[in-house]
This record gives C-alpha cells, sequence and structure tokens, in this order.
C-alpha cells in the first residue's frame, strides 16, 4: 500500500472488496497516517530450534520522517517454555537489535507463535509474529562426498561429520549399514561427541563386480538415536598395470664372452596381458631375449654377446611395451679387455726317479671380470705325467701341479711350461725348471750285494719305502738320514767294488741289520692297519735298540769293561729321560704340524734310544759278570 507524501493525517477507511460471479463482501480496513513515526520488521519470521536450545533473529526499526523517540523491545506473547531476550533493549530508530529465542528442555516439539512488540517512547506500538518450530535434541549428518569412484582391489577416503542438535553429549558411533558384499569401511575415529568430525576410508576387494552401488552409513549415538546419510559407490574394473625391473643394473663382460641379465616384468593391477620386450643402446645381433613376449608376472632372459663389441662402456635401455604402456629400465654394461698374469713357485723342482713334487701355480687377475681359465703343461720327458689340482681355476686362484716321475725318466734339467687359456681366448705362460735326479740307492748294500735287485738289497729299499716313508714321522726322520748317509755312504760303495774281497765283511755286517729290520716289520706289522703313525714308532724304537745291542753295545762294554765306576744305573736313567724328552718332543711336534722340529726330534730320539740300549746291554752284563764272580 502506498501512501502519497501528501496524504492528510489521521485516521482513514478502506473498504476492501471479494467478489466471486454475483457473490461479493466487503470488510472495513481502517489505516493511520502519521506524519512521523517508525517501522518495525523481524528476519527470519520463521525459524527452528531444538529442546535446550536456541535461536537469534534480527530486529530493524527504521524511522518515518523525523521521528527520534526510544523505542524500546518486549514479548508481547510467548508459549509456555520458550524465552526472548534482546540486545540492546531499545534502540533509536533507525537503529537493529537481536532477538535471541531460547527453547526450554523440556518444551514439547511443535510450533509456536512468538509475537515481539516494538513500543516509541510516544506510545507508537507495532507487533510482528515469528513462528518458532521446536525440535527434539539429537544430531545430523552429512558427508564431504555423494560419491565416490573406486577400482577393484582399492581404496578411497571421505569425512563424515555430527552436528549436534540442541544440547545433545552423548557418545555417537559409526557403522556400515548397507553395501555389497567386499565392500568394507574403516573409520577413524570410529565414535565421537557431536559436533565432530571422522575420516572414512572404503575398501572395495578385486572380487567385487565393476558397477554403481548404493552404499548407506550410519551414527548411532548411545541413547538410540541414528543418523543415515546414502552415497553412490562407482566401482571399475582394475586397468593393466606392470611394472619392469632388471636383477643387476649394471655389468662388466670380458670381451668375446656373453653375459646374461634377467628381466622381471610384475603384474601390478588388472588382468595380465602380453608384454613386449626390447632394447635400446646396443647393435642389432649383440643381445636376445628368451622370451622376448611374456605375460606378467614373468621373466626373461636377456643374453648380450661381446664378440663383436668395442671395449667401453654402453648405457641401455631395456623396454617393456603393451600398447600405449612403456615401462622401461637402465642397464649399464661394460666390455673389459680380460688380462692376467701367471706365476709358478717354486721356479725350480728337484725330484727324484720313481717319486713327485708339486709347484703352485698361481693366476691373479689384472683386469676385467673373474672367468675360468684352463691349465696345461709341456715340456715333460718321457715318463713323466704332470696333473693339475684343479685343472680350471677362476681369475684369482691357484692350482697345485703335481709332478710324477717314473723310475726309468732320464736324469736332467727340463724346462716346463705353463700355459693357462681364458674362456675368451686370452693366453698366458710361465715356465719353471724340472730337475730329475736319479733313483737314492741303498749303495753299500747295493755295491755288497752287486745288484739293486738282490734280496737283500730289496728288503732294505722296502722298509725304507713301505714302512718309513709312507708316515710323516717317518718320512720327517728320513730327510736327516738320508743327509747323514748320502754324506759319505757313496765313497764307502766306491771302496767295495774297488777292493771286492771286503764284499763278505760287509755282507757279515749287514746281515743282522736285516734281520732286525725283519724281526721288526713282523711284530708290528699288526700295527700298520690300525695307525700308521704308532706303528712307526714302535717300529723304530725296536729297531734303534736292538741296532744299540747289536752293533754299539760290544764297543760300549769293550771300553767301559776297564771303567767300571761308568757303568752305573744313574747314567742310565739319565740317557732314560733323555730318550722320553725326545719321544715327548716328537709326539708335541707332530701334532702342532710342525714338520721342521720333527726332523730334529725323530732323529734325536733315533739316536737316544740307541744310546739307551747300547749301554743297557753293557751294564747288564756287567751286573751279572759280578755276580757270578
Amino acid at each position: 500500500m502506498n501512501i502519497p507524501s501528501g496524504t492528510s493525517t489521521g485516521q482513514k477507511k478502506i473498504w476492501v472488496k471479494a467478489y466471486a460471479g454475483s457473490y461479493y463482501d466487503y470488510d472495513l480496513l481502517k489505516i493511520n497516517v502519521l506524519s512521523s513515526g517508525f517501522s518495525f520488521s523481524v528476519s527470519p519470521t520463521l525459524v527452528t530450534v531444538s529442546q535446550g536450545g536456541s535461536i537469534t533473529v534480527t530486529l530493524k526499526v527504521t524511522k518515518i520522517g523525523a521521528y527520534n523517540k526510544p523505542v524500546t523491545f518486549s514479548t508481547q506473547s510467548a508459549p509456555a517454555g520458550i524465552t526472548v531476550t534482546y540486545n540492546p533493549s531499545s534502540v533509536v530508530p533507525t537503529g537493529t537489535a537481536t532477538a535471541t529465542i531460547k527453547a526450554a528442555a523440556n518444551t514439547p516439539a511443535g510450533t509456536y507463535t512468538v509475537k515481539i512488540k516494538a513500543k516509541g517512547a510516544d506510545g507508537l506500538t507495532i507487533i510482528r509474529m515469528v513462528t518458532v518450530k521446536v525440535v527434539a535434541a539429537g544430531f545430523t549428518l552429512s558427508s564431504s562426498k555423494q560419491s565416490l569412484t573406486i577400482f577393484q582391489g582399492g581404496s578411497a577416503t571421505f569425512t563424515l561429520t555430527v552436528t549436534k542438535v540442541g544440547t545433545y553429549s552423548k557418545t555417537v558411533t559409526f557403522s556400515l549399514e548397507n553395501a555389497p558384499s567386499g565392500v568394507t569401511a574403516s573409520f577413524s575415529p570410529s565414535s565421537l561427541t557431536p559436533t565432530g568430525t571422522t575420516t572414512v576410508t572404503v575398501q572395495v576387494s578385486s572380487s567385487v563386480p565393476p558397477g554403481t552401488y548404493s552404499i548407506k552409513f550410519k551414527a548411532m549415538g548411545t541413547d538410540g538415536k541414528t543418523a543415515h546419510v546414502t552415497l553412490q559407490l562407482i566401482v571399475k574394473a582394475k586397468p593393466f598395470k606392470y611394472s619392469l625391473s632388471l636383477s643387476q643394473s649394471s655389468i662388466s663382460i670380458n670381451k668375446g664372452e656373453s653375459a646374461s641379465v634377467v628381466v622381471n616384468v610384475n603384474l601390478v593391477s588388472g588382468t595380465a596381458k602380453q608384454v613386449q620386450l626390447s632394447l635400446e643402446g646396443l647393435p642389432a645381433g649383440t643381445y636376445s631375449f628368451s622370451p622376448q613376449t611374456v605375460t606378467p608376472t614373468a621373466t626373461s632372459t636377456l643374453t648380450i654377446n661381446t664378440a663383436t663389441l668395442s671395449e667401453g662402456t654402453y648405457t641401455v635401455t631395456i623396454k617393456a611395451t603393451h600398447g600405449s604402456i612403456v615401462k622401461t629400465a637402465t642397464l649399464t654394461v661394460k666390455v673389459i679387455g680380460l688380462d692376467f698374469s701367471i706365476s709358478v713357485s717354486p721356479s725350480s723342482l728337484e725330484v727324484e726317479q720313481g717319486k713327485s713334487g708339486t709347484v703352485v701355480v698361481t693366476l691373479t687377475l689384472v683386469k676385467g671380470s673373474a672367468e675360468k681359465v684352463t691349465l696345461s703343461a709341456t715340456g715333460m720327458p718321457s715318463g713323466v705325467v704332470s696333473q693339475f689340482s684343479p685343472q680350471e681355476v677362476k681369475l684369482s686362484g691357484s692350482s697345485q701341479l703335481t709332478i710324477y716321475v717314473s723310475s726309468d725318466s732320464p736324469a736332467g734339467t727340463y724346462a716346463i711350461v705353463v700355459k693357462a687359456v681364458s674362456k675368451s681366448g686370452v693366453e698366458k705362460t710361465a715356465t719353471f725348471t724340472l730337475k730329475i735326479k736319479e733313483k737314492s740307492k741303498c749303495i753299500i748294500a747295493t755295491a755288497t750285494y752287486g745288484s739293486e735287485v738282490a734280496d737283500e738289497v730289496q728288503i732294505l729299499r722296502n722298509f725304507r719305502d713301505n714302512i718309513v716313508l709312507s708316515t710323516h714321522a717317518g718320512t720327517s726322520f728320513y730327510v736327516a738320514f738320508n743327509a747323514f748317509y748320502y754324506s759319505w755312504s757313496p765313497y764307502v760303495a766306491y771302496w767295495i767294488q774297488d777292493n771286492p774281497w771286503i764284499k763278505p765283511v760287509f755282507k757279515t755286517l749287514i746281515y743282522p741289520l736285516i734281520g732286525i729290520l725283519l724281526f721288526s716289520t713282523y711284530l708290528t706289522s699288526p700295527l700298520i692297519s690300525i695307525n700308521a703313525e704308532l706303528a712307526v714308532y714302535v717300529t723304530g724304537t725296536i729297531i734303534s735298540a736292538l741296532i744299540g745291542a747289536v752293533y754299539y753295545s760290544p764297543i760300549i762294554y769293550l771300553i767301559l769293561r776297564r771303567k767300571e765306576k761308568y757303568l752305573s744305573e744313574r747314567y742310565l736313567k739319565r740317557i732314560g729321560l733323555i730318550t722320553l724328552s725326545t719321544l715327548t718332543a716328537c709326539i708335541l711336534a707332530q701334532a702342532i704340524g710342525a714338520s721342521s722340529i720333527l726332523v730334529f726330534t725323530t732323529s734325536a730320539y733315533v739316536l737316544s734310544v740307541i744310546a739307551l740300549s747300547s749301554y743297557a746291554v753293557p751294564l747288564i752284563l756287567h751286573r751279572l759278570r759280578s755276580k757270578i764272580c
């Protein structure tokens, strides 16, 4: 209704007519036209408040003309349980204020009318109505997303917000109420007191068929109140994805050789499809894949042949391609020219006819990557056989070369060439000197009996070879004995050959020794099969004792017969103590593997046993003679 500015003040009457066809009715509307005053409005005029809650509306007073009287706000009427407070309680137009409408906790839910009055100081009054809807205290549930798109086997997250209504303070727990099989949800936190937010993780298993689903989430308070929210779930099939990796990122290959790298193509997601392998960075014909097409998860062997490649470093890219999907991996290939050195130690080897000796062949990698080399030896005379252990050596490494010299191999000095050939064709050689010396002979016995094949000579030789030299202790003793024996025996042998008349004398002297050897060997032969080392100690003790008794005791007896004071048990005990000491030293040296010490201790033990028996026999004879006389 518009009132022109020139309208006179006072009460105006307006008849309002309503009609329909021939029917009509009238009503009277009375309007006071003022020269000054105010208008009053409330916003909003419809509000919702929870039990125990409150809400604020805005009050606006607008002056008309020059009106400047204070306008006071008050409640004209309100239902029980609803109160209204004003801030400020009065304004001078034009001005605004707020009215807070509060519903008591026990206010029944429903719709109510609250009348708010604005009264000027001059009595001018305007009343406005506010419709108040009171609802029960509780909470609402809302989602940050309306739909989720998840691949099979994947997951997605979003948030649910619980907003309290009124004074609601119960704990609210979240759950997934409706979802297809294979769809699960987890909440963090799983419960809270409104208002609050939880993070929801929705997991879709690989077995869930692709499609669109509705999933419903529930928030439930401890008092049984619930709220729901529904989301759209779009499940998509997993895309085909795969990864590419190599068993190693770099490889070094000796020129002329081949090497392999394992190519791994692993299925990451989706349904497996064929993948094509290719390579960039090497000339065609220098590499191959086996197989070249794979279906993940699978492996392929990449073989690189360096026969036509130059020395150097190559950066190689391996590709695994399916349609527009390409995965790459980088391999560094180093082609190296192999080089190695060879040496033989000792550089000179002396071997007696019928025996063997060893040298060590050492191979050292100088350049390139380790590979096996094959060893061989040339330059050996007839009757000489060589054996490498092992014959194939991986660089760097060593091999033991054993030289077997037959009894009829010609004595002399020979240059032996050791050759090492790598798989890639690199060849190296080293030379050492082989000295073959004539076989050591029982030269006195041979000279005495006239032939090396004489039975007596064979007995001595068999004892030496089959008993003494078959054990560690015996071999150690023989080192010292051999040096001693051959330092003078050749001269005696030559003298015997030049003076045949003396042979019967030497035969007589040697026969007791042969008897001693046969007797001792017969006694101790059962021990050889049990423990050869023990057998040689027992045999050596018996032989040494008998040699002392047979060969040396007569001489000692004749010497000491006139000096009886030296024939005493005191001296015998001293010699016996020395004998036990040397035996103990032998055992210790053999136990710790001290071969050089064992050479000395075994020799000392044999001499001390000979000395003990050489002294014991004259002492016994002296005692018998004293008793008889």
